[in-house]
């Protein structure tokens, strides 16, 4: 017998105990738990006119929400450099919703309703608190910083760029969450990095459900076509010279979409001017997006979007000033047969805005959005910012019945002001305030919002 066995054993055992020592301390020491703490006042008047079927109405309505949320997200280091997992919770305390829409019937006053009529939870207006629970998931990790393969199976938030849809995180006392499986990669290529996916999605719960809506057990009807999943596949790079993004979504006999959008800039200083290429720069962005329908329901639906923008960045000052174009049917995305959309559709600027959408059939929309940093009169980390969305042109024959509920006239205008407070970003770690005062002419409707907001590690606060 080898002499040296028993040593090189014991040997062997002692790093094997002491390597997966080590890696079960990262995965304690390298855990996050995000934490988001947030409340919202709403306070707003709507008053317009409505005509359906040959009647009249007049409407009166108002929102008066306030609310406080509390987002929890546990994210584990990895256990063997390889396996974590990732679990969350989103609640909310509702103190109050009483906003309400009173419909006169001004043809035959007969028609009169009222109904409560909310923003922060619209999943029930007389709901005191609401919660549920948001990622809960297990990734598999594979590679170093710089190039690496994930895999997450269970509940997840895909990024901004998943599905064309922008997961809303600012106005609602939850956020959207998916089911399935996700495969996404950081890859490091000569001009910079990409970020490749692809996502499998089963089921989905609304930004404004504590309800999760599973793919499986929607129902063909005379209204919608039904489907089982959603598979959706792009990358998002950036580098030195543009920004590009592309993502492409199916569902099986209901629906393909997809959209390409690239930014890029010019600095100023290559057309003569000294300045920093960092601060001044002219912007300029490019996206084209499609829809089909595939299905018995959907299948004469199809359309397209364009959209072109230009702008400047200037030191303290920047904006970006463009045109959207709708092609001859609105976008619809992957309605889930609950009032909402499990994404899909398309993402242009002009939803920048709080209350209207402007994605249906023929609307051109002419947008603004820029802000100002007030360093310069002492506020450091405080900014002005404007949104203007003008859309126009709106084939109101061609409109779905949900839309026709909330589309009023073929030509509106919505604005925005705001008056916000970040160090990092709005949303981003530490304190942030947002003062808003908005109105347009859809809903003829005026009034403000007041966010404040914390978001950090919880867990950083006992180092």
């Amino acid at each position: 017998m080898n002499k040296l066995s028993p040593l090189f054993c014991t040997m062997t055992l002692a790093l094997s105990v002491s390597a997966a020592h080590a890696n079960t301390d990262n995965f304690i020491s390298d855990s996050t738990l995000d934490t988001k703490v947030r409340s919202i006042f709403y306070d707003m008047t709507m008053d317009y006119e409505k005509s359906a079927s040959g009647i009249d109405f007049d409407v009166d309505a108002s929102i008066e929400d306030l609310g406080a949320s509390l987002w929890l997200n546990y994210q584990s280091g990895l256990l063997f450099n390889m396996v974590g997992v990732e679990i969350g919770y989103q609640g909310a305390l509702i103190a109050w919703q009483d906003g309400t829409v009173d419909v006169t019937d001004t043809t035959y006053d007969y028609y009169n309703s009222s109904s409560s009529n909310v923003q922060y939870y619209q999943g029930d207006p007389d709901a005191s608190s609401v919660g549920k629970l948001a990622n809960a998931n297990i990734l598999l990790h594979f590679g170093n910083s710089d190039n690496n393969l994930q895999l997450k199976v269970g509940r997840f938030t895909p990024t901004i760029y998943d599905l064309l849809h922008r997961p809303d995180i600012t106005f609602y006392a939850l956020s959207t969450i998916y089911e399935g499986a996700q495969v996404a990669g950081d890859l490091t290529w000569g001009w910079g990095k990409i970020n490749p996916w692809f996502n499998y999605f089963t089921g989905y719960s609304s930004e404004h459900s504590d309800d999760t809506v599973q793919f499986r057990d929607l129902e063909t009807t005379s209204d919608y076509d039904a489907f089982d999943a959603i598979y959706n596949v792009g990358f998002h790079t950036e580098t030195d010279y543009f920004t590009a993004s592309t993502s492409y979504s199916y569902a099986e006999d209901y629906l393909s979409n997809g959209i390409i959008e690239v930014y890029s800039g010019i600095p100023l200083s290559l057309l003569g001017f000294n300045t920093n290429d960092d601060e001044y720069y002219i912007k300029y962005m490019l996206k084209y997006g499609m829809e089909k329908g595939l299905g018995t329901v959907n299948e004469d639906h199809s359309t397209d979007m364009t959209e072109f923008a230009v702008g400047m960045q200037a030191g303290n000052l920047d904006f970006l000033v463009g045109v959207t174009q709708i092609g001859d049917d609105s976008f619809y995305g992957f309605e889930t047969q609950d009032g909402y959309n499990a994404g899909g559709g398309t993402a242009v600027w002009g939803d920048m805005a709080l209350l209207n959408t402007f994605k249906h059939a023929d609307q051109q929309t002419l947008f603004f959005v820029g802000g100002y940093n007030l360093d310069v009169l002492s506020l450091p980390n405080w900014r002005v910012q404007a949104t203007v969305a003008a859309g126009s042109g709106i084939d109101m024959d061609n409109l779905s019945t949900a839309e026709s509920y909330v589309v009023n006239q073929a030509d509106y205008t919505e604005t925005e002001i705001d008056l916000m407070y970040s160090k990092n970003g709005y949303q981003g770690q530490g304190m942030s305030y947002r003062l808003t005062y908005g109105q347009d002419n859809n809903y003829n409707a005026k009034g403000i919002g007041i966010w404040v907001e914390y978001n950090g590690d919880l867990l950083k606060a006992f180092d």
